[in-house]
């Protein structure tokens, strides 16, 4: 994992995508938080859209959060998409 400010709702995030990540993506059964390079894709990770909708999907119900579909389109990697989801557990307090 790069380094970046780690605050509480960036490491739950980190947590819960991981194992979504694990759970719903073929070979990424081991996948620990500190592995994951934030800075690729879900296609670097082997994810195909199917799984990047479940991921996503599981990741919404499990933080309590909705993400927006279209700002999720515009998302260029992990990172990113962590960012957004911790925006959003920052907004609900």
């Amino acid at each position: 994992m790069e380094s970046k400010i780690m605050t509480k709702n960036r490491e739950r995030v980190l947590t819960e995508l991981t194992g979504q990540l694990r759970a719903n993506v073929e070979g990424l059964e081991q996948l620990e938080s500190k592995d994951l390079a934030l800075s690729g894709t879900f296609a670097d990770l082997g994810a195909s859209s199917l799984d990047m909708v479940e991921v996503v999907s599981n990741t919404n119900s499990k933080l309590g959060v909705a993400l927006d579909r279209r700002a999720f389109a515009q998302l260029k990697n992990l990172d990113e998409l962590v960012s957004l989801f911790e925006k959003e557990l920052d907004k609900k307090g």
